[in-house]
């Protein structure tokens, strides 16, 4: 009866063609509802999907729960049509196109209620649609950037912002240039987006050209005396402020605090001889890390912090975790380290997050585990943070290169070119003197890198950033440039090139491949070395990397106990962690009411048939 059933609700598909719309919208009638079906294509998201079916996230992932681990191409979701929707009317946007929105203008429309339509900076429009400078055109269509993270359509209590009189600020003050984002400004000044976002509530209506931003920085010209009767909002941020008056209250610092470890050890209730090959490795990471913190606690040992430190096999069953999380320990925790996978992660954090605990995400995970989660953070960065750097300092090393960066326009790729470009041509912006030439984009097609021998320049440097994942479209593109003769080439990829085998060690010497990661061990370093050697003695083994991991995250969480008590995640990047051994914290909240990404990360290179660090800050390449 179920499969007559399924083949009866398949016959129910209809096609609804609308006049205004550039594709079919196909419906299908489930339960006597129509539901919209929609076949992902490359570069199509789920926040792109939810903007052109005006849905909300979750109700896609309601009812396409395989959509959270990643969208694949070809797949179909079903989705339900709001009931106030018109099938015989689409509106704006109508189709996703090379990861972005598109736009087609009606008659009346200006490009400032589009931005706000969208909530994007009119600048970054104008990016995507150069000819848009010139004016708009009814029915003309418009390339809109977007982020997953929509701040604006989050409803929460607003922070309270004081006003004050227009007149001298006790804070820096910057005036926003045609070109400029957020981005760029943060790294100009040194600051955290976080910190801007708090100081300028404006900033959720997207960044504007003129529009004054306040900086946590303090004013040397400011004169306390012209402005003695105004009361000016403290210079901590607004973040900080809501969570000292109203989310923590009391005395933040402790005598004594706890710290709850949650990882997936293995060893309650199983044969580990009948573990699989990804428990195993979930068994290593949890072992090292464990380790790891250990070593780090007896060091905070000795700075002064009083920590009770408890650790919980969590393997991931609903009921096991749910066990784990009435243990009155674990209850009153201060700071949790782990779980690794994201369903639990996503239901410590509801549950324990919810309490004052603050959470921490040790591996690599979707910036999505931070969604709704205030008191998380995820201590490696995001390919599209590491993009970022990667754009930065591409535009400020190579100023005299002939830059071509490759699209393949796969859905794992598309937004890493995105955020790449972005960063490139806002970091440019500040070498307004530096020969700098025109950032080339190609297209592969199908499995091979395309013409990119044809985008190379004689004669000058040439630099190829190729944030492709696919083992076939990188072989083609490391024959085609091993074919080239004479031709100055640096080659910059991504982190999961690190363990591809296929790269050849002459390929990695002669376009001294270069490529970002959220972590480096340099074992030259004699810190590190000791590192080694004790924990060698102690667990009669080497330490791996999520060792290393295990120690920074402890050794940083358990500095921030100790200077600032439970407030350290609204102090983050106002204190200093003497000892790190493998990577650096620098992190910015990903939403008014979302979770934090540390955004640190370092760019390597293949020199002299070794993998160096690149200083990202340092003004040669």
């Amino acid at each position: 009866m179920q499969a007559l059933r399924i083949i009866a609700v398949l016959s129910l598909v209809c096609l609804v063609n609308i006049a205004s719309a550039q594709v079919d919208v196909v419906t299908q009638t489930i339960d006597g509802k129509p539901h919209y079906v929609h076949r992902v294509e490359p570069g199509h998201t789920l926040y792109a999907i939810s903007r052109l079916y005006k849905v909300d996230i979750e109700d896609i992932l309601r009812q396409n729960p395989d959509a959270a681990d990643g969208l694949q191409i070809g797949q179909t979701l079903t989705i339900a049509v709001p009931e106030e929707a018109d099938l015989d009317k689409w509106e704006n946007p109508i189709d996703i196109r090379d990861g972005l929105l598109i736009h087609k203008v009606n008659r009346g429309e200006t490009l400032f209620a589009i931005a706000r339509q969208y909530k994007v900076d009119i600048n970054d429009i104008l990016d995507q649609n150069p000819g848009v400078a010139d004016g708009l055109r009814k029915g003309q269509e418009l390339r809109i950037p977007f982020n997953d993270v929509d701040e604006a359509d989050i409803t929460l209590p607003e922070p309270e912002v004081a006003v004050t009189p227009a007149g001298p600020d006790s804070l820096l003050t910057h005036e926003v240039i045609p070109g400029q984002t957020l981005y760029g400004i943060s790294k100009q000044y040194n600051v955290q987006i976080g910190e801007l976002e708090a100081l300028n509530p404006d900033l959720v209506q997207g960044l504007k050209a003129g529009q004054v931003l306040r900086l946590p920085l303090p004013n040397p010209d400011f004169n306390k005396t012209a402005t003695e009767e105004v009361t000016l909002p403290d210079t901590q941020s607004t973040w900080e402020n809501l969570k000292e008056t109203v989310l923590l209250g009391g005395n933040p610092m402790k005598d004594s605090y706890t710290i709850s470890m949650l990882l997936p050890f293995h060893v309650q209730g199983v044969d580990t001889a009948m573990l699989s090959r990804k428990e195993r490795a979930l068994q290593d990471i949890a072992l090292q890390m464990y380790r790891g913190a250990s070593m780090a606690m007896d060091s905070l040992a000795l700075r002064g912090l009083n920590a009770q430190v408890g650790v919980y096999d969590v393997q991931g069953q609903e009921a096991q975790l749910n066990g784990v999380l009435k243990d009155p320990v674990v209850r009153r925790s201060d700071v949790v380290i782990g779980p690794l996978q994201r369903s639990a992660m996503d239901a410590v954090a509801g549950d324990l997050g919810a309490k004052g605990a603050h959470l921490v995400c040790p591996v690599p995970q979707s910036n999505k585990v931070l969604l709704s989660h205030p008191n998380l953070s995820k201590t490696v960065a995001s390919s599209l943070s590491q993009m970022e750097a990667m754009g930065a300092y591409i535009a400020r090393a190579h100023q005299d290169a002939n830059v071509v960066v490759l699209n393949s326009k796969d859905t794992r790729d598309v937004r890493n070119v995105l955020f790449f470009q972005n960063a490139y041509h806002a970091a440019v912006a500040n070498y307004p003197a530096a020969v700098t030439q025109q950032l080339v984009e190609l297209n592969p097609s199908g499995r091979t890198a395309g013409a990119v021998s044809s985008a190379l320049r004689p004669g000058i440097p040439n630099v190829v950033v190729a944030p492709i994942q696919d083992k076939s479209v990188l072989q083609d593109l490391l024959t085609k440039l091993g074919l080239t003769d004479d031709i100055d080439i640096t080659l910059y990829g991504m982190e999961t090139w690190l363990g591809y085998d296929l790269i050849d060690i002459e390929y990695k010497e002669r376009f001294h491949i270069t490529v970002p990661s959220a972590a480096y061990v340099d074992y030259t370093r004699e810190d590190v070395q000791a590192f080694a050697a004790a924990y060698r003695e102690a667990f009669d083994t080497d330490p791996g990397k999520y060792a290393f991991a295990g120690y920074d995250a402890a050794l940083y969480y358990g500095t921030g106990l100790l200077q600032h008590g439970t407030l350290f995640s609204a102090r983050f990047g106002m204190w200093e962690t003497p000892g790190l051994l493998s990577t650096g914290y620098d992190f910015r909240k990903t939403g008014v009411e979302s979770g934090f990404e540390n955004t640190y990360c370092v760019l390597l290179r293949h020199e002299e048939y070794q993998l160096k660090p690149l200083s990202i800050d340092g003004d040669q390449p």
